[in-house]
């Protein structure tokens, strides 16, 4: 499969609490999905092939929600957000 890119606004408020201390909340999704995940300019771009990028791309707007919401994200949340979205990809197949 060859890469695909999305690329989401995220408000600078928020964008601390979704990457987390030192990036390691979006490391985790990273290593996790095999993507790649910046900060460019108020968007995070998400980058791989499709599938894991979608499924990268629906979490990280969920743990955007979470933040919006007024919720200080936590490694917790994130290894959540991963189980879930393994479960949902494998009803899919």
């Amino acid at each position: 499969m060859g890469k695909f890119t999305v690329s989401l606004d995220v408000p600078m408020e928020h964008m601390q609490n979704l990457f987390g201390k030192c990036d390691s909340y979006i490391k985790k999704i990273e290593d996790d999905l095999h993507v790649i995940i910046v900060d460019r300019d108020g968007a995070v771009k998400i980058s791989g092939d499709k599938q894991n990028v979608e499924q990268a791309t629906r979490i990280v707007r969920e743990l955007l929600t979470l933040s919006e919401r007024g919720n200080v994200l936590e490694e917790q949340n994130i290894d959540y957000a991963l189980e879930m979205g393994k479960e949902s990809k494998e009803d899919v197949l």
